[in-house]
């Protein structure tokens, strides 16, 4: 058995010793609208709630025990309503990010840390996961918004993807770096110059597949090329000076700063990956709030 916000007034009132008139008086309604009200609940819950002594109503110690239910029900509710009114304004609530692995690991980190702390009341999460899986399940209401390459590199893209809404965020320079004692730190060679080297190659999926149609289209030969799962490996060799590696700019930006990478160009190879941002088509103003300042940081670092 429901009881409406009123009713549960009513008790939390005449509990407080009040009056139906000034139970009535504070909630907008006459007194007569109150007795029918009690009179109703009592016939549906099939138990005295109230009686009258000395010409005043009171409750009965079942209709007591009731309205100490009443009274937390009510301070419940206030507790949802402010809680709503919270997650409304976007100052509290949750928000999931899903992203392929460079931006997981080297891009939004630093972004995810900063909103936390400007929203100590909002929990997010970051996921990883391959661009096939992350269209899906944002399309399916698992994550509110995804940061990925939609196209190959060179490929922008504008306004949809699949159906949801996109934005363009920043482009990655691919690159290619050795450590800080390598000869070749620093310098710019000739496409063919490599076939000497040994490069060291993210894994051959089908992305990096068409990256290496490209440079080979562009002139690029590699004399021997190692391929090695995840990037840390292929930083700590070329750090050690035993191999050249290629990867996203933002995955050894740190590394470049620190002088324990160099990059060397390659005249005639310059490809860069667009990164987007995927949304659902209606964000909840937590979404909003993160997707606007991922949007405002890394246009600032373009």
């Amino acid at each position: 058995m429901a009881l409406s916000s009123l009713e549960l007034n009513i008790l939390i009132g005449l509990a407080e010793g009040r009056t139906l008139a000034q139970i009535g008086a504070s909630q907008y309604v006459s007194q007569p609208t109150l007795s029918k009200l009690l009179r109703g609940l009592q016939s549906r819950s099939g138990v005295e709630l109230v009686e009258r002594r000395a010409r005043r109503l009171v409750l009965t110690h079942t209709g007591e025990e009731l309205a100490r239910a009443a009274a937390i029900a009510v301070e419940h509710a206030r507790d949802v309503d402010y809680l709503l009114e919270r997650m409304g304004s976007g100052e509290t609530g949750q928000v999931t990010i899903a992203a392929t692995s460079t931006p997981a690991n080297y891009v939004l980190p630093r972004i995810v840390a900063e909103f936390m702390r400007q929203f100590p009341a909002i929990g997010v999460e970051l996921h990883r996961a391959p661009r096939g899986e992350l269209m899906g399940t944002l399309a399916s209401a698992r994550w509110d918004l995804a940061v990925a390459p939609l196209a190959g590199p060179l490929s922008p893209l504008s306004g949809t993807v699949e159906g949801l809404p996109m934005h363009h965020l920043y482009d990655d320079p691919i690159t290619f770096f050795v450590g800080p004692e390598s000869p070749l730190a620093g310098q710019r060679l000739q496409p063919g110059d490599l076939a000497d080297h040994i490069l060291i190659s993210p894994q051959l999926d089908a992305y990096w597949g068409h990256v290496w149609d490209e440079m080979h289209r562009l002139g690029l030969v590699a004399g021997r090329c190692m391929v090695l799962e995840g990037l840390e490996g292929t930083k700590r060799l070329a750090e050690a000076g035993l191999a050249m590696g290629i990867g996203f700019r933002s995955a050894v930006a740190r590394e470049l700063l620190e002088g324990r990478l160099r990059t060397v160009a390659i005249a005639g190879i310059a490809l860069s990956q667009p990164f987007y941002l995927v949304h659902r088509h209606r964000l909840t103003p937590v979404a909003e709030r993160m997707t606007k300042l991922i949007r405002e940081r890394l246009k600032e670092s373009r």
